[in-house]
């Protein structure tokens, strides 16, 4: 009777966990959808602002090629921001896939596919994050000279989110003509490569 009654107590105390498991994977699931669609929303911002980086390269390409098509400079310093300053990077939310990797509570994700899957996401997040990354210090470590000298980086910045990410340029130096930048062939050359 004894050993009867151990072996109920067991029972009973591991469909208790079981329950508490099902409900804690159920709150994970529903906060792991909120992330994802997070990331989702994220990844499009950065694929509209690649767009937008694209746009502005075919556009600068087009005026480059046909100066008579006179844009105003506000206008041509804004795609040469675009087109040739503008860095996007790819952002992830995955907060709740960190939480349950950190804590160790990966298994409560009872689905194996769903814990590879995820595993898989955040690394392809990670890896693509390390190579914009990379990418971005890598500009900011040799910035193009003929860039520095040659255009107005101090106009650029107004297009920047808080005017970040630019050197200074010298406050006495004199704003170069934007279409004669856009029309030197080292500037095309630029634009044709990127």
């Amino acid at each position: 009777v004894v050993v009867l009654g151990i072996v109920i107590g067991l029972q009973a105390s591991q469909w208790n966990q079981s329950r508490i498991d099902q409900r804690e994977e159920i709150k994970y699931l529903v906060a792991l959808d909120a992330d994802l669609d997070d990331s989702h929303a994220l990844l499009k911002g950065s694929i509209d602002n690649y767009d937008q980086i694209r746009d502005a390269l075919i556009r600068l390409a087009e005026i480059s090629d046909d100066p008579a098509r006179q844009l105003p400079d506000d206008n041509i310093d804004q795609l040469l921001w675009q087109g040739l300053w503008d860095l996007s990077f790819v952002e992830e939310h995955m907060n709740v896939y960190d939480d349950l990797k950190s804590s160790g509570r990966m298994n409560l994700i009872g689905d194996p596919n769903l814990r590879l899957g995820l595993t898989e996401l955040k690394s392809m997040f990670d890896r693509y994050g390390k190579t914009e990354r990379d990418a971005g210090q890598i500009q900011n470590l040799t910035i193009d000279g003929y860039l520095m000298d040659h255009s107005d980086i101090r106009r650029f910045a107004l297009y920047s989110p808080n005017g970040e990410g630019f050197p200074q340029a010298p406050a006495n130096s004199p704003p170069p003509d934007s279409l004669a930048f856009l029309s030197a062939q080292p500037t095309r050359n630029r634009i044709t490569t990127k």
